[in-house]
């Protein structure tokens, strides 16, 4: 009985860990967006077809996935460090806003349309 409880605590933090990454509540908004023009059977037939990819890359990289660390010479806390690195510069990043790349054309119409509104 220990080893059937222990197998769906593993599942449901399987399930619990991938729902952010997903992110199945934007994803269906976007799936909306980009397939209005299908009909429901090639819709339908795209979403399989999506599924059947995450499957495969999913499951290539839950068996390869070790190897692949070992060959590149990757370590978890390493990815755990780099993960952070990459969190923090995001962070600061939407912290300090530099100035838009805009072009000239673009600011011309943001000086007029802030003077029209003083």
């Amino acid at each position: 009985m220990n080893d059937v409880t222990g197998f769906f605590s593993s599942v449901l933090i399987t399930l619990v860990t991938l729902l952010p990454i997903i992110n199945p509540i934007s994803t269906a908004i976007l799936l909306l967006g980009i397939s209005e023009h299908l009909n429901k059977k090639d819709l339908n037939r795209q979403i399989i077809v999506a599924c059947i990819y995450m499957t495969g890359i999913l499951v290539i990289f839950l068996l390869g996935g070790h190897f692949i660390m070992i060959f590149f010479g990757i370590s978890i806390p390493g990815i755990r460090i780099a993960g952070g690195m990459v969190i923090g510069f995001l962070g600061f990043r939407m912290l300090f806003l530099g100035e838009a790349k805009l072009s000239q054309a673009e600011k011309q119409e943001a000086i007029k349309k802030k003077q029209h509104l003083l």
